[in-house]
């Protein structure tokens, strides 16, 4: 069951070379960065590794950070360049703490969602549920969805 999408942007602090001048055009820029990422099982951080490496563009400089909290810590610091979608940024973005930039050439989206077998039944709670959560959900999808 599908509850929403959204996309993922790469996240830098005020003091990001790509706030202060150009912002990443080509591959180039995005080589020699220090990505935070999330830990190296979720699929998020799959995700991104593959994108990277579709575009032939080497992640030699991790670290992987397997909280969000922590990761955008770090990026306010200026510690790397961080990758979250907007609505877990949404605060950070209006305070202008944090710059977000989009993947280049296509947007990194992930769809999130409830997975049960497909001979499940859903009981009355567990349909409740769904909707509640797909209701309380709405608001973090893509707004290009």
């Amino acid at each position: 069951v599908e509850l929403f999408q959204d996309s993922l942007l790469l996240v830098t602090s005020n003091s990001h070379p790509w706030v202060r001048g150009t912002p990443p055009a080509g591959n180039a820029d995005l080589a020699g960065q220090r990505y935070l990422l999330p830990g190296e099982r979720s699929t998020t951080a799959q995700m991104v590794r593959e994108w990277f490496n579709h575009h032939s563009i080497e992640l030699s400089n991790c670290v992987e950070i397997p909280s969000l909290s922590a990761a955008i810590r770090l990026v306010e610091t200026g510690f790397g360049v961080g990758v979250a979608p907007a609505w877990a940024i949404d605060r950070e973005l209006k305070a202008g703490t944090l710059h977000a930039f989009p993947f280049l050439q296509e947007n990194l989206r992930r769809t999130w969602m409830i997975s049960m077998r497909p001979t499940h039944r859903f009981s009355p709670l567990e349909a409740f549920f769904i909707r509640a959560l797909k209701e309380g959900t709405s608001s973090l999808a893509d707004s290009t969805l």
